[in-house]
């Protein structure tokens, strides 16, 4: 993945929170909910609150389909 060569933990959590989408429809939703954990990690060390709190909506989503 080409951004985990930037520095960019945005970047980095953005990249992660669209691979969870892929892996959602893929049918693959623990790996997808690991991925949005990932991003979470990144979105709260760099305190964007907002995407931190849509991570934080998307995992309780996804956690209540399984």
């Amino acid at each position: 993945m080409h951004a985990r060569e930037t520095d960019s933990p945005k970047v980095q959590g953005d990249a992660l929170s669209d691979l969870a989408e892929v892996l959602a429809a893929a049918g693959r939703p623990t790996e997808a909910t690991a991925a949005l954990h990932d991003a979470l990690e990144l979105y709260e060390r760099k305190q964007i609150v907002p995407l931190a709190r849509r991570t934080r909506e998307r995992i309780g989503d996804a956690l209540l389909l399984t």
